[in-house]
């Protein structure tokens, strides 16, 4: 960098060459002062450029990569959505399932109770009847009581005959309760 007269810094190119004069003569220097601020100011720019343009370069691939995983998060969360909503229905599902049961449950148990209480009223009735008819001979004729006296093995005939009743009705409830969870099964 030379200075200018007036003190200004300017970038220069100093070329110089020596001549010498035949016959002993004085030698003497060309020297030659070129101002290339303009062409250094040109290389500044130049390397400028190359530089906006390798950081636009990386910017691009940032915004690549960026939008890249932007568009991986929108699918995502739509998994998710879709996900949720699939598990919400499949509660709400399993919560009727369960309420059907419920139900199913409750009315076997109130079926089982009015049957038990027919059996065991009709049991009763009959014992009565039959305890009645054997005083009624007893009081004609005391060896009745011997011959016809009611044996406990009969009456556990109808107990039986309610149990397996039961038993069967329970197993038709339930398969039907297990073809409605399979209807909705969604696999």
């Amino acid at each position: 960098m030379l200075l200018t007269g007036t003190g200004a810094a300017f970038w220069a190119d100093l070329q110089a060459s020596s001549l010498a004069l035949p016959k002993g003569g004085r030698n003497w220097c060309r020297l030659a002062i070129s101002n290339i601020a303009a062409l250094k100011r040109g290389e500044e720019a130049q390397r400028r450029v190359e530089a906006l343009a390798a950081a636009n370069q990386q910017a691009d691939m940032e915004i690549a990569q960026r939008r890249a995983v932007e568009a991986s998060l929108r699918e995502s969360e739509q998994t998710q959505r879709e996900l949720l909503a699939e598990s919400r229905q499949l509660h709400a599902q399993l919560r009727h399932l369960t309420q059907q049961i419920l139900l199913s449950q409750e009315e076997e148990r109130k079926q089982i109770s009015r049957q038990l209480h027919d059996e065991i009223s009709q049991i009763l009735v009959g014992i009565n009847v039959q305890l009645d008819a054997l005083a009624v001979a007893a009081s004609i004729d005391p060896g009745v009581l011997r011959s016809e006296s009611p044996r406990p093995s009969e009456w556990s005939g109808s107990r039986s005959k309610l149990c397996t009743n039961l038993r069967v009705d329970f197993a038709r409830r339930c398969s039907t309760t297990s073809d409605s969870s399979r209807r909705f099964a969604p696999w």
